[in-house]
């Protein structure tokens, strides 16, 4: 009978370091994912503000040639952005994409190869690319927070 309980101790011993060692997998696994995603979602952010950057200078750039670089820097700059989106829309939802094409239509939208642009319309165009930027940037970070940042004692994910 000794026998036994030294047997069925050791059997608990092996179980109990095995789901410790699963409990640590999984939570280095979710801590992993979530520098990764945090990245990524930063990544966002800059190429982002890169992109309206580029869009400013493309509509209050007078001469010609710096124009055209301008322009060609905003379209590097929208590849770049849709290449980020596409890597997190999976993750994080269509709801990412569809504001990254309303920023899309923002900016290349109406008049976008014209090389004459009236001032005024400028302010309003960049404006609303503004507005559309936020709400993109917006929704990755509330999609990052609701998935990765722990809101009570247990978490599941």
């Amino acid at each position: 009978m000794n026998l036994e309980w030294v047997v069925v101790a050791a059997l608990i011993g092996w179980l109990l370091t095995a789901l410790g060692w699963l409990i640590s997998n999984r939570q280095a696994n979710d801590r992993e994912a979530r520098k990764e995603y945090r990245a990524a979602v930063n990544s966002l952010e800059s190429c982002t503000n890169r992109l309206l950057d580029a869009y400013r200078t493309y509509l209050t750039e007078l001469v010609a040639t710096k124009n055209e670089q301008a322009r060609l820097q905003v379209h590097s700059e929208i590849n770049r952005l849709r290449r980020l989106v596409n890597s997190l829309s999976r993750d994080a939802g269509t709801t990412l994409h569809t504001k990254f094409v309303d920023l899309y239509e923002a900016i290349t939208g109406g008049a976008f190869e014209s090389r004459t642009r009236k001032p005024d319309a400028a302010t309003e165009d960049y404006s609303r690319a503004v507005a559309e930027a936020e709400g993109l940037l917006e929704c990755a970070e509330v999609w990052f927070r609701r998935t990765y940042i722990r809101s009570g004692f247990l978490r599941l994910r």
